[in-house]
């Protein structure tokens, strides 16, 4: 859980309770990821964060204990709506160890989660986070303001309660702060593509790699936002019969966003090859697409990222396509050189997660953007979609969107969606 939690005065070793921790071991490193309290210092000021202080107190921590306990019997009590009720849940008591390593990563300013905040007692550690802000004179309201943000906000992302209960599926980030979700094994035989391990098992959360270096998350809300809407406004036109020469499509489906996708976008990104991986498997999709973009420039400012590679996999794209008719019915491929436009309007496909990262590489400020898709699309041979009036041919459990007349959506998909992609890999270890 994320905390207000209190400071810790030494980098390496911190004095607890008479014992002296190692936090730079080998075995509360996670693999060849060293300890967030071993990387990181007990900062002040950094970047675009000053005058970093410490609000933990006997108060807040007592407070959220507190909630976190009345809630858990809250609900194992059937107290709350649709929730079944509980046989074994468990109180919670305080741990200051596992405070001072959430503050040591408060303290850095990061919207982000850490990557490795192992414990001594715990191998494996979740986490929650909260961030606000105001520009007025008083600061926000902290621990009560994010358990109501963590708990009541979330409820509405639950279809049925029941169904994740027995087996929890995610929801791409919209409840992970409510369930404080489990860790995905990333290396496990499931997630694996026969010998090729998946890329969140074989790669590391990379900061400067080969030529790459000031490797830094631009990803964002807009970020996500934005090539979300050009997918789907993509899309819909197509669908309607609004790209010269290019049929109508019956059947062609809304995208939403998801989290796990862009986890493993993200992951490969900050290796800063211009290639594709070759196992990106997640727990909802086998088979998952990919599309690609790198630019850069010795200009001070970074290229435009998200809007500009969108271009390049469409517009760019439809001049290479003769036949739309044909391709369409039998997908052939071009050699690769419509690949990116045919899996942006690849019917089957319904979920995308995208990553964009800033660096530094060969003397260019650089972009690099990757965007994940599921159910993956391309298939040689394949109907990209089905020709006919649009919406017309929605598949099971679809129907015509709202938002989106000329394609066909879930009824979560018209549900306002949560780009904040928090704890999406469920705060577990990833090495």
């Amino acid at each position: 859980m994320w905390g207000y939690l209190t400071a810790s005065l030494f980098i390496v070793y911190v004095e607890i309770q008479g014992q002296a921790i190692d936090w730079c071991s080998k075995e509360l490193s996670c693999g060849n990821e060293k300890n967030t309290m071993c990387l990181y210092k007990d900062e002040k000021n950094i970047e675009d964060c000053t005058n970093i202080v410490t609000s933990t107190s006997v108060y807040t921590r007592t407070q959220m204990l507190n909630m976190h306990n009345e809630y858990r019997d809250k609900l194992a009590g059937g107290g709350v709506t649709k929730w079944p009720k509980a046989a074994n849940m468990r109180q919670i008591s305080y741990d200051c160890i596992l405070e001072d390593v959430a503050l040591r990563w408060a303290k850095q300013c990061k919207s982000a989660h850490d990557t490795c905040r192992r414990v001594p007692e715990f191998k494996d550690v979740g986490q929650n986070r909260n961030l606000a802000g105001t520009k007025g004179k008083e600061f926000p309201e902290g621990v009560k303001g994010c358990f109501k943000g963590w708990t009541e906000e979330e409820l509405v992302h639950v279809a049925n309660p029941d169904a994740i209960v027995d087996k929890f599926a995610g929801g791409n980030g919209k409840y992970y702060h409510l369930s404080q979700g489990q860790a995905i094994d990333w290396c496990s035989k499931e997630l694996s593509c026969g010998n090729e391990k998946n890329t969140m098992c074989l790669y590391k959360d990379e900061k400067n790699i080969e030529d790459c270096t000031n490797i830094v998350t631009s990803t964002s809300v807009y970020t996500r936002t934005q090539m979300l809407n050009m997918h789907n406004e993509y899309r819909d036109k197509l669908a309607g019969g609004g790209v010269t020469k290019w049929p109508k499509a019956a059947n062609m489906r809304q995208i939403s966003y998801d989290c796990i996708l862009e986890d493993v976008a993200l992951r490969w990104a900050k290796q800063c090859k211009s290639a594709h991986d070759t196992c990106r498997r997640v727990p909802e999709f086998k088979d998952v697409g990919q599309n690609r973009n790198l630019a850069g420039t010795k200009g001070k400012e970074f290229p435009e990222g998200v809007k500009g590679c969108f271009k390049g996999w469409t517009e760019e794209e439809l001049v290479h396509v003769a036949n739309p008719d044909a391709i369409v019915d039998k997908f052939a491929g071009g050699n690769g050189k419509y690949y990116h436009l045919s899996q942006v309007v690849w019917h089957e496909t319904f979920k995308i997660g995208c990553a964009e990262i800033h660096t530094y590489k060969k003397k260019f400020n650089t972009v690099i953007v990757f965007c994940n898709y599921g159910p993956m699309g391309n298939w040689l041979d394949s109907k990209m979609y089905s020709k006919g009036e649009p919406a017309s041919q929605c598949p099971s459990g679809t129907t015509k969107s709202k938002k989106y007349p000329n394609l066909c959506a879930s009824p979560d998909d018209d549900k306002t969606q949560n780009f904040s992609c928090i704890n999406t890999t469920g705060g577990g270890t990833v090495v």
